[in-house]
Order: C-alpha cells, then sequence, then structure tokens
C-alpha cells in the first residue's frame, strides 16, 4: 500500500517537502496549522517526523481535529490569513536562536519556506557587521521575560544571497508553558532604509555644495523661538555647533542699522507666507562686520 492511498494530499506534499530535511543531526521535524477540507468538513491538524537511523525508516505521526464553524474558529481562521498574507511576519525562536516556528508569509521576506526556516538559526542569517548589537538586544530580551523589547535593526540574507534590512519586536515567553518559545514580529524595511540612505547622502552632497561656495541656511521655530543652522552658518558667524542659538540671538546679531528693517522683513515674510529677500550685515562679538 502506498502512503497517498492513506494520506490527505496536503499531508503527503508536506511529508515529500519535509524528508530531505531530515539528517542524522536533524533527525526530527513537525510541521503545524495545516488546514485541509474532506468533503464539507475543514480539519486543521500537525505532522511529526522522525528519522530512525538504527532501523533506517521514518516515523509520521498525523494528528487532526475538525473545526466547527463558530466564533472561535472565525476568529482563528482571521488571524491565520493575517498570518499568511500580513506585511509583518512572526517567528517563534528557541533561546539559541533557533526557529521553532514562523509564520507562511516568511516566504515573501526571505525567499524561505517554513520547512526551510526549521533549520535555520537567527544568528546564522544575521550581516557580520550586525551580529554584536543583535546579540546585545537579544540579550537584553532574555534578561526581561514578558517585556516588549524593540528590536535592533539588521541585515538578514535572503535565500537569493541579497542582504535585507529588518526590523522588528520580541518579547520573551520561554517560561510560559503554552509557549516556551520568544516571539518575534517582524517586517522588512529594506525600501526605507534604501531611501534614508539615499536622503543623507544628498544632504552630504548638498553640504559639501554650501561649504564650497559659502552658503549657510537657517531654520526657524516660531513657538520656541529656536534655530537650526546648517553648519556653514556656524562658519560665517564664527560660532561653536554646540551652541544653540536662539532668534532673539540672531537678531542681536544684525547691525544695529540694518536690524530694525530687517526685523520688520522677517515678520512680514512669517505673516504673509512668502520668501524673505533681504541685504544686510552681522556684527559679531569680536567687532568683526560681514556683509
Amino acid at each position: 500500500m502506498h502512503i497517498r492511498e492513506f494520506l490527505h494530499p496536503v499531508w503527503v506534499n508536506e511529508l515529500e517537502a519535509a524528508i530531505p530535511l531530515l539528517t542524522a543531526d536533524h533527525p526530527e521535524l513537525t510541521i503545524q496549522n495545516k488546514r485541509f477540507n474532506v468533503g464539507d468538513q475543514e480539519y486543521n491538524g500537525k505532522m511529526a517526523l522522525s528519522l530512525i537511523k538504527e532501523l533506517d525508516f521514518f516515523l509520521v505521526v498525523v494528528e487532526h481535529r475538525s473545526l466547527v464553524k463558530n466564533a472561535d474558529t472565525l476568529r482563528e481562521r482571521t488571524l491565520q490569513t493575517l498570518l499568511e498574507t500580513g506585511m509583518d511576519a512572526v517567528g517563534l525562536l528557541g533561546e539559541d536562536g533557533s526557529v521553532l516556528y514562523v509564520s507562511p508569509n516568511v516566504i515573501k521576506l526571505l525567499g524561505y519556506s517554513e520547512l526551510e526556516c526549521r533549520r535555520l538559526n537567527l544568528f546564522e542569517l544575521l550581516h557580520p557587521e550586525d551580529q554584536q548589537k543583535v546579540k546585545e538586544t537579544w540579550m537584553q530580551m532574555l534578561s526581561c521575560p514578558g517585556e516588549l523589547i524593540k528590536g535592533a535593526d539588521a541585515r538578514v540574507k535572503h535565500k537569493n544571497g541579497d542582504w535585507r534590512w529588518l526590523e522588528g519586536n520580541m518579547i520573551n515567553l520561554l517560561e510560559e508553558p503554552e509557549v516556551r518559545g520568544v516571539v518575534d514580529v517582524f517586517r522588512d524595511i529594506t525600501d526605507r532604509k534604501k531611501q534614508q540612505d539615499e536622503m543623507l547622502r544628498m544632504n552630504t552632497v548638498l553640504a559639501e555644495a554650501h561649504n564650497l561656495a559659502h552658503i549657510g541656511y537657517w531654520e526657524v521655530n516660531i513657538q520656541l523661538q529656536a534655530m537650526s543652522w546648517s553648519a556653514e552658518t556656524y562658519s560665517i558667524w564664527g560660532m561653536d555647533p554646540v551652541e544653540k542659538p536662539t532668534l532673539e540671538y540672531f537678531y542681536s546679531t544684525i547691525h544695529p542699522d540694518d536690524r530694525e528693517s530687517f526685523i520688520s522683513l522677517n515678520e512680514q515674510c512669517l505673516w504673509e507666507a512668502s520668501n524673505l529677500d533681504a541685504v544686510h550685515r552681522i556684527l559679531l562679538k569680536d567687532g568683526t562686520i560681514k556683509h
């Protein structure tokens, strides 16, 4: 009798995919939360596989239960749908970072199937430059059971060899009898990181251009009367960038003969939300006048 004659096709497919993953070093594997239909009845089940090397055969145990269509089942199905299609993936990890469970949508984030993930370890997939900060956050999480910890943004290797930036939150539930693992909810932020890097690059280029052209710029928060200066503006005013100039101080550096007209133009600019085009002198602390 062939196994296809008494196992549901769902389990046959899972079995065929799982058997190549069983080795002497990894002789056991469990597949959970698989749904299938027999006629009009829906079932949910799991399959446990064990490689018995001494006897040269596989032990396969399949458990399943009928799903009654009630409120609890609908909530369970809704959660399952979110785990399969949502932007965030969910993982259950062992204390050493080994993968105990991962939601099906992980394949969209990292390219690995659920079965392949079971053979992976979080720390083996990390970019070398990110390993230390992730380990520090991991140790913090382990020392704070039940507390939600923000994970360190890190690069994780995709199945195709690319590095993907992930962010997430973790909670240590190793001592919870019904969980016994670290719950990790994570998402792909690679595109966001690329945008941030490009913005940083453009700001660096812009700052260098301003430096070469000796052009400074500043911003002001009217409510706080606080200003933000570019590096070149600090240079023009001869000030240390650690100083935080206020609008009052800025006005005090305008040459006395130009101050009243400049302040009037500035207030007009604020009221009308228009551009300010003004020519004035500044008077520095050492008496230097700049145009």
